[in-house]
């Protein structure tokens, strides 16, 4: 996140920038302290655990066998259930009735599907991914007009460095978590569905 955050920057703030030696130590700066500041917080926070969790992670290997089998699980319910799904919040219900069909997964209840499309698809069917692309479509493309304006030679004088700043770390994160539904259940907190949400419903 943070090497994605850095390059994105470049593009569209720093690069228009015509700044003196000390205002490049002055950003360097306010980066070492805003990540200190971070890394303590999440120590803090339960750090620790975390770093035990990616280490045991880290011996499985990318392709994780019970993963890719719970996810294929949710895609062979969402093609049983066709156009409307078994409906919000029932994979867990209806997973014990799939996992003793795979070879792999363990037969018993299964919370998530740890991939976030394969369970929406699961429990919306069609007609909840295309009600879904079409909320999101609005916000989508603000967000690529936006981009667009940033990334022009213009951009200065069309859209403040504060601004251009915002669109930049508001990309990384989504990506972010786009990139995380595909292993596992971030859509699935509540925290992250207030979020998305307000998103979805700013302006």
């Amino acid at each position: 996140q943070l090497l994605m955050l850095a390059v994105i920057l470049h593009l569209v703030v720093w690069r228009h920038q015509t700044v003196m030696e000390h205002a490049w130590r002055r950003w360097a700066l306010m980066a070492l302290i805003a990540c200190g500041f971070l890394g303590v917080c999440a120590w803090l926070l339960g750090g620790s655990q975390g770093l035990s969790r990616w280490q045991s992670f880290s011996m499985r290997g990318f392709d994780d066998p019970a993963r890719r089998h719970a996810a294929s699980m949710a895609v062979r319910m969402g093609n049983d259930a066709a156009w409307t799904g078994t409906g919000p919040g029932t994979f867990e219900v209806m997973s014990p009735h799939y996992a003793p069909l795979d070879a792999v997964t363990s037969p018993g209840w299964w919370k998530q599907a740890h991939n976030d499309y394969a369970q929406f698809y699961a429990e919306w069917g069609w007609i909840g991914c295309v009600v879904l692309l079409m909320g999101l479509w609005r916000p989508m493309r603000a967000l690529m007009r936006s981009w667009l304006v940033a990334l022009s030679h213009e951009a200065p004088s069309l859209m403040s460095a504060y601004r251009r700043s915002g669109v930049a770390c508001l990309s990384v994160s989504l990506f972010s978590v786009l990139l995380h539904a595909l292993v596992d259940f971030p859509f699935q907190i509540m925290a992250l569905q207030n979020v998305a949400l307000a998103i979805v419903t700013g302006k």
